[in-house]
This record gives structure tokens, C-alpha cells and sequence, in this order.
């Protein structure tokens, strides 16, 4: 049952992946910072299936392996790239467009994808 859940899970990052590439054609006016509710919703996906792949991980099923890394980000390797380790004008930056931008989504969903954000951003 967690392989199906798993496959139906992958399906749907696939979808909103396909449809977030399509759609960056189009210009945006905040072409660095996640302004579309799909990019919202492709972060959801990808933290339950990493979710999905941790329980299934955890359930030692013989002959399982992840098919996904298992953080997106490795917080012992230190990595100082602009991705990993943004200054904080831009930490900043981002939850304020967040905030802006993805303020009337679920507040669940907005909570689970920006919680960490927040917590750099006011800190």
C-alpha cells in the first residue's frame, strides 16, 4: 500500500512540476522567489513524498530503497552557496514575498511549507 501511495505521490510533484515549467515561460515579476501558488504546492508534494519514503524506510521492507535523497538540504556539509546559506536580506525578502504572495492559501499548507522560512526570517 506505502509503494502505492508513494507512486501516486510522485505522480503528482511530476504534474506540478510539468505544469511550473511550462508556465516559466511566461515572465514573472518576481522571476527568483516562488510566487505561484503551484510552487507552493510542489514544495507540499515533495515533502510528503519524502515523508512517504521515510515511513516505508522505517517499515524495513525487504528490498526497499529510496529513490529520493533523503534531505533536500545536508546540514553537516556546511554548504555556503547562495541557495544554502542566503544572506539575511534575502531570507528576509523571501517571507516577506511569501507572505505577500501565498497569504490566502490553506493555513496548514502555508504553515508547513514556510514555518522554517519564518523562523530564519524572524530570528
Amino acid at each position: 500500500m506505502m509503494l502505492k501511495l508513494i507512486a501516486a505521490q510522485l505522480d503528482e510533484a511530476l504534474r506540478l512540476w510539468k505544469y511550473l515549467i511550462k508556465r516559466k515561460r511566461c515572465p514573472s515579476p518576481f522571476p527568483h522567489v516562488t510566487t505561484h501558488p503551484w510552487d507552493v504546492e510542489l514544495c507540499d508534494a515533495l515533502d510528503t513524498l519524502a515523508d512517504l519514503e521515510q515511513q516505508t524506510a522505517n517499515m524495513d521492507i525487504p528490498q526497499y530503497e529510496r529513490f529520493l535523497i533523503t534531505r533536500y538540504r545536508d546540514d553537516e556539509a556546511k554548504c555556503q552557496c547562495r541557495q544554502c546559506a542566503p544572506a539575511a536580506e534575502v531570507i528576509w525578502e523571501l517571507w516577506d514575498y511569501a507572505a505577500i504572495c501565498h497569504k490566502l492559501r490553506p493555513p496548514a499548507l502555508f504553515e508547513r511549507v514556510f514555518a522554517e522560512l519564518r523562523r530564519l526570517a524572524t530570528t
